[in-house]
């Protein structure tokens, strides 16, 4: 697990020894995706399990993550859903576009001015974007100030459980500049899409979901490397259950390896290990307002990045070059 390369390790047995195996005493992981679907169904006898109070960094009660009890946690999820998709704040989207603005801004000052090119870490730049967001979102920058030594030092610094959406950005940058041809055809949309009048700077969620090469793109990414690997397991019901044609006790506690059933051949074709952003044809709108402005190009194609694999991925020292792009007037 301390390793980082746990989704290796453990795709690797399932390649060799199946659908199912044994990862601990009462674990069993799994890549099946009709089970994942019965076993997180509605109306699942399956439950959570103590596995969850590992997730807890609250030391006078558990948040909507760590809660291990289901009815517990299902009253939680409740009342934040709605917030989860967009309808509780009403200042949302103007909230991410200013830190768009702000972060457009720095690249425009820092790395592209006539002082020449300079490397950019993209994942310090992410990184420094999520709290920024997250705080001006939250708590505000006033009382955020009063706290950022505590907060920086307990919360955003340690556990690569907060970097999920920012390992996902990450990585749809990386294989999409790993991918000329994806590369240009999403500038090629998004071009088109200014000069047909079809987007506004800032662009807004309504009009990024209507680029489908930009969502197909970010699909892709996701699939590549999901905002989660493992970890969240469901237990078995008391009665016990029959799973990929085995008869499993009640009381086991089933894991999902999700970043290899998301590489599954049967599912996504022989090419299920390349990027191919067609596949979702047959994001987000952070990723076109920032190819909108520039051009970006790997500085280090021999170790593009340190990618380490926990419950989430965690990106490090991302490095690229910026310029100016066409598109950016």
């Amino acid at each position: 697990m301390m390793s980082g390369r746990n989704h290796f390790i453990f795709s690797k047995e399932q390649m060799k020894h199946g659908k199912i195996i044994r990862i601990g005493p009462n674990e069993l992981m799994l890549y099946d995706a009709e089970t994942m679907l019965h076993v997180n169904a509605a109306r699942s006898k399956y439950s959570r399990g103590a596995w969850y109070a590992s997730l807890r960094f609250n030391p006078y009660g558990h948040d909507v993550l760590s809660q291990p009890d289901t009815a517990l946690h299902d009253k939680m999820k409740a009342k934040i859903t709605s917030a989860y998709a967009g309808k509780g704040d009403m200042d949302l989207e103007k909230d991410v576009d200013s830190q768009v603005a702000i972060m457009t801004d720095f690249l425009r000052s820092k790395h592209t001015g006539a002082r020449g090119t300079r490397l950019l870490d993209f994942s310090r730049l992410i990184k420094f974007f999520q709290v920024d967001l997250i705080t001006l979102i939250g708590v505000g920058v006033g009382a955020f100030l009063g706290l950022l030594k505590q907060m920086v030092s307990t919360r955003f610094d340690n556990g690569p459980i907060k970097g999920r959406d920012r390992a996902c950005l990450l990585s749809v940058f990386l294989h999409l500049l790993a991918s000329p041809c994806a590369y240009q055809k999403l500038k090629g949309e998004i071009s088109e899409a200014i000069q047909q009048g079809c987007i506004s700077d800032p662009v807004t969620y309504e009009e990024a979901k209507r680029l489908p090469y930009l969502q197909a793109v970010l699909n892709e990414g996701l699939r590549l490397t999901p905002p989660a690997i493992g970890g969240f397991p469901k237990r078995v019901p008391p009665e016990g259950d029959t799973i990929c044609g085995r008869f499993v006790p009640g009381g086991t506690d089933i894991f999902f390896n999700t970043w290899l059933m998301l590489r599954n051949k049967e599912v996504f074709g022989e090419d299920a290990d390349v990027f191919r952003p067609e596949r979702f044809l047959e994001c987000d709108k952070r990723l076109k307002s920032l190819l909108r402005e520039f051009d970006f190009q790997i500085a280090n194609p021999g170790a593009s990045w340190d990618c380490r694999a926990y419950t989430t991925f965690q990106i490090d020292h991302f490095m690229m070059m910026v310029t100016k792009g066409a598109l950016g007037g």
